[in-house]
């Protein structure tokens, strides 16, 4: 049995009252019925936005206009925040996004059947307790299908993103597209050109942290769509790798990375394209076997462009393309190279770069998962053991600064003070032992060619 707040019956409760309709509609129902949590919670109603808002506010509560123009108004109570819809029929979407006009009306199952999917196209009357359901969509939820309410063209005409949307629900909830709807999102994957990227940015973003991402991200190569998001992809699929530890595609490769990473957007965005750039990089050696030099690099530019070009946020573009420079790092290489590859980067970053690392080798295939365990284990060690003794220092944790290279080396504020911080902070980061101002103040002096200044004897600080 579905458990629902007491806000939400109190609020149907007012309407009831108030001689109105009131029905739980939306994802907390087809949640519900799922047996899952549900986080937001909808109600559908006959009575007009107005008189909606008239009787909550009337009532004490907060009301907020959030779609007055489409008939949804928020009601709030206290933290509890509930959308109020009524009832309505729409014209046809010539923007491909909004109906170019609402008719608010009287008729749930009219109200139902402007929907995406049935199982969004249901409706719980909370006063009698039963479903309303002229579509079908408990039967599609208990044999786990998305099918489109009505003809799956118009559905996807009206607005494109609806089949982004589907997949979405398929990584989320473990759902797959039925036949017809799947095949209507093939033929009609080039209408996402229209839509907003703002809006295929939320919905890629959600999609990537659902917990079927990689079955949901393969169906969407499959349908062509993943080509239309991203069309850089189209060059790794069915690209071989020729090389022994590979037993995929490119692309499969990928996908599979994507499966094996934990939920979070950065990383699997990273995991989706941190191989993106290998087409463009293959050369094969004098021996036939296959090489893909650079393809760190360049793949980090690539998917830059790629996250810009979906109105990605700053932060999120600048942490994949971290992450997919470093992909590569040698899980063999010595404590100055651990401490190098922080400061590179980012401390805050290392947990995603070695889940990225891990995943990577993982979707290799086995015999590269079991030669890399070891060594990811002792990287790892390595890593904690350096962190908690404080060994990566950045410029800004020298024993000396820009003053102190100023009053040393006679010099005005410019580029050659940058120069020997910088080379200072190398020589620190090779042995941190160094960083004291008794090593670093005669370094200053020979980078700065000062070397007749007995040792010691330098300007005073003051």
């Amino acid at each position: 049995m579905l458990w629902i707040p007491p806000e939400v019956r109190s609020a149907a409760g007012i309407l009831r009252v108030a001689g109105r309709q009131a029905y739980l509609v939306g994802g907390a129902l087809r949640d519900g019925l799922l047996g899952l949590s549900p986080k937001d919670w909808d109600l559908a109603t006959d009575a007009p936005p107005s008189e909606v808002s008239a009787l909550f506010a009337g009532r004490g509560y907060r009301v907020v206009p959030t779609g007055w123009r489409f008939g949804t108004v928020t009601v709030v109570v206290g933290q509890f925040s509930l959308e109020v819809t009524t009832f309505r029929a729409e014209g046809r979407y010539s923007d491909y996004r909004r109906p170019d006009y609402v008719r608010f009306g009287s008729d749930i199952i009219q109200d139902l059947a402007r929907r995406d999917f049935t199982v969004n196209a249901l409706a719980l009357d909370l006063a009698a307790g039963r479903v309303v359901d002229p579509f079908g969509g408990r039967k599609d939820l208990r044999a786990g299908l998305i099918r489109t309410v009505g003809r799956p063209s118009e559905r996807f005409r009206e607005d494109p993103l609806r089949m982004l949307r589907g997949f979405r629900l398929a990584a989320e909830r473990g759902l797959v597209l039925e036949g017809a709807t799947r095949l209507s999102a093939a033929v009609h994957a080039e209408l996402l050109l229209r839509v907003a990227r703002e809006r295929i940015r939320e919905e890629l973003a959600r999609l990537l942290t659902g917990h079927w991402a990689a079955a949901a991200l393969e169906d969407l190569a499959a349908t062509g769509l993943l080509f239309v998001l991203i069309p850089e992809l189209w060059e790794s699929w069915a690209f071989p790798q020729p090389h022994r530890a590979h037993t995929r595609s490119v692309l499969d490769h990928l996908l599979e990375t994507v499966r094996y990473t934990p939920p979070l957007a950065p990383l699997r965005l990273a995991a989706l394209l941190h191989d993106v750039a290998k087409p463009r990089c293959f050369a094969l050696g004098p021996d036939g076997s296959a090489h893909f030099f650079g393809h760190d690099r360049l793949g980090a530019r690539l998917a830059s462009e790629i996250l810009q070009r979906l109105r990605w946020d700053r932060r999120t573009c600048e942490t994949v393309a971290v992450l997919i420079r470093h992909h590569m790092f040698p899980l063999a290489m010595g404590d100055r190279g651990i401490r190098r590859l922080v400061l590179r980067v980012g401390s805050d970053r290392m947990e995603e770069l070695l889940a990225l690392r891990q995943a990577d080798v993982l979707a290799t295939g086995a015999q590269a998962a079991l030669q890399a365990e070891a060594a990811l284990a002792s990287f790892r060690t390595r890593l904690k053991g350096i962190m908690e003794r404080g060994e990566v220092l950045g410029i800004g944790d020298l024993a000396v600064d820009g003053h102190d290279v100023m009053r040393i080396a006679g010099l005005s504020p410019g580029p050659e003070v940058g120069r020997i911080l910088r080379a200072l902070h190398q020589e620190v980061v090779a042995d941190p032992s160094r960083n004291s101002r008794a090593y670093l103040e005669p370094r200053i002096a020979d980078l700065a060619g000062r070397n007749s200044l007995p040792p010691g004897e330098y300007p005073s600080r003051d």
